[in-house]
């Protein structure tokens, strides 16, 4: 995940909550239940076995579709006129109708390639096991196990697969919280993922960055092997 973020200037609400991963990153690796930490209140209570959630931020998610099917609706209109204007206007149209054809099948090609889209928006939960995504089209619920494969693919940026109540699901995680929701599955089902050997799952420079801004972490090293 090559994004340097050591020379940035400002201190974010992402760089506090990969501050509070990295903690609960060490406690998991050195077999350890995170110390205390804040309480986080939902309106709904925690899955079993959890007791209690982590932490919990807004998110986003997207997943990976066609605004349409390459198709659109072409204009084979006709229309002449005689006389030497009329020839004209005639010209005139028919290089208009062209154009407008070309531009019509541009835009349906367009749309017909997929693009990540923002499918739902709300407030996530992360808790020791799983995470929730309480949003508009409601409450949702994932346990660790249920994921078949996550990465990160960017600050913030979680990609994971797995199996849902409708089916096969691959989808990205925008969340200040991303990197909490990956380490907590990766080290418990995954611990010879290959972003937690190499230190890919969290921004580079990060931890320069840290001692920059005089945040002390007990992380040494992003590697978590």
């Amino acid at each position: 995940m090559a994004h340097d973020v050591a020379s940035s200037s400002e201190w974010g609400a992402h760089d506090s909550a990969l501050w509070y991963t990295c903690e609960i990153a060490v406690d998991l690796v050195n077999g350890r239940v995170p110390a205390s930490t804040p309480e986080v209140l939902a309106p709904f209570p925690p899955q079993h076995p959890d007791s209690s959630f982590w932490a919990s931020g807004e998110f986003s998610l997207l997943d990976l579709r066609a605004a349409g099917d390459g198709s659109y609706m072409h204009n084979g209109g006709f229309f002449f006129a005689t006389g030497s204007v009329g020839l004209a206007a005639t010209a005139i149209t028919a290089v208009g109708r062209a154009a407008g054809n070309r531009a019509r099948r541009k835009a349906a090609e367009e749309a017909a390639v997929p693009r990540w889209t923002v499918i739902d928006a709300g407030h996530l939960y992360v808790a020791p096991s799983g995470f929730s995504m309480h949003a508009s089209g409601g409450l949702y619920h994932w346990r660790h196990a249920s994921l078949d494969m996550a990465q990160m693919v960017g600050p913030r940026l979680l990609h994971f697969q797995g199996q849902s109540a409708s089916g096969s699901i691959s989808w990205i995680l925008a969340s200040d919280w991303s990197e909490l929701v990956f380490v907590s599955w990766a080290l418990r089902h995954h611990p010879r993922h290959p972003q937690l050997l190499n230190g890919g799952w969290l921004p580079s420079g990060w931890l320069q960055r840290c001692r920059a801004h005089q945040y002390n972490t007990r992380l040494s090293t992003p590697a978590l092997a």
